[in-house]
């Protein structure tokens, strides 16, 4: 009978423990380590290039695929800004990256100037006209514009995609109206690669497996469109007359053009 007891006390005691007595594991997510350095680029010989071709595409981080960029806790856009406003990374005017922005300049970028009426009297009636800017809101930039080039290397007989530079792309408002997105500045992407190899994107499947930004636009694990190639009228796709008044017909053409991408390097192989 005592034998019986003790092991009733054995089995149940364990079982009395409360689940709260088991300590929690702290939140371990590292937003960036700065330690972190990006893998540098495979060596490429010009003599190797068979085929080279420039393209523009935009990523919208509306899409799914794309979600991660805008993450709350480490949006693309504030990295960027805030590196270039630190003076960490170079903002320039245009995508051929020659001139660059000052810190003024860019402050006030995107900023929409507009006149209200305010109180101004000892009457409640009397109003005045008052001038007031307000400052960007980056939380509104969706589409990022993407300059790369597709270099096929008949040494290791595949292509290879390389990112030029890239922009936030913002809708300017002019009296009231919002106007077609334009790039709100230019980084090249060889200078940004480690504040992006330093920092992490979301991963929502596993955050132990967190990678970093470079990491993800290296890979590729983002969602596009392409939205111009080299053509003898140096225009967007959208721009050409024959996709300007129809933009199924755009898109269209956008998938031909990254299908040729794909056809063209397998073209290039020989058997």
């Amino acid at each position: 009978m005592k034998l019986l007891k003790k092991l009733l006390w054995v089995i149940l005691i364990p079982l009395s423990v409360p689940a709260f007595s088991q300590p929690r594991l702290a939140n371990t997510v590292q937003l960036a380590d700065a330690d972190a350095q990006p893998v540098a680029h495979e060596p490429l010989r010009e003599a190797d290039i068979a085929f080279q071709w420039t393209v523009e595409r935009v990523i919208d981080t509306r899409e799914k695929q794309n979600l991660a960029l805008n993450w709350p806790q480490n949006p693309l856009i504030n990295l960027l800004m805030k590196s270039a406003l630190e003076a960490n990374l170079p903002a320039y005017t245009t995508a051929e990256c020659t001139e660059q922005y000052s810190d003024s300049a860019l402050v006030t970028r995107g900023t929409y100037c507009h006149m209200i009426q305010v109180p101004c009297g000892d009457e409640p009636e009397e109003l005045c006209d008052t001038f007031i800017c307000e400052a960007l809101d980056l939380s509104k930039i969706v589409k990022w514009r993407v300059i790369e080039e597709w270099v096929f290397d008949k040494e290791q007989g595949r292509m290879i995609p390389r990112i030029v530079s890239i922009a936030p792309l913002f809708r300017p408002v002019i009296a009231g109206l919002e106007l077609e997105a334009i790039p709100l500045f230019w980084v090249k992407y060889d200078e940004a690669r480690n504040i992006l190899a330093q920092n992490k994107v979301f991963e929502g499947h596993n955050e132990a497996g967190m990678v970093s930004y470079d990491h993800f636009f290296q890979a590729r694990l983002f969602g596009s469109y392409i939205t111009k190639y080299p053509n003898a009228f140096d225009l967007q796709i959208g721009q050409m007359e024959e996709f300007s008044t129809n933009n199924m017909a755009a898109l269209y053409e956008a998938e031909r053009i990254k299908y040729k991408l794909f056809e063209t390097e397998h073209d290039q192989w020989e058997y």
